[in-house]
């Protein structure tokens, strides 16, 4: 079974549309890790483990949103 998912992200207004496939489900955690964070972004999260927090302090920087579908096939 593969897992894809359809992330939209929208940084100052502007929407990025993506789509990941894996082949086990990931958390929101993972998904940030792999397809949104920036490597120095990764390092300054790593001992973060809410997802949402790391969004709240990204705002805080630039207006970021994060919305995920996830789809078995």
């Amino acid at each position: 079974m593969k897992y894809v998912y359809a992330i939209l992200t929208v940084i100052e207004n502007n929407p990025i549309m993506q789509t990941y496939t894996s082949n086990k489900p990931l958390t929101g955690r993972q998904i940030l890790d792999e397809v949104i964070l920036t490597q120095d972004e990764r390092i300054r999260y790593r001992d973060w483990t809410d997802e949402k927090k790391i969004l709240e302090d990204m705002n805080k920087r630039q207006s970021i949103r994060v919305e995920i579908q996830e789809v078995e096939v």
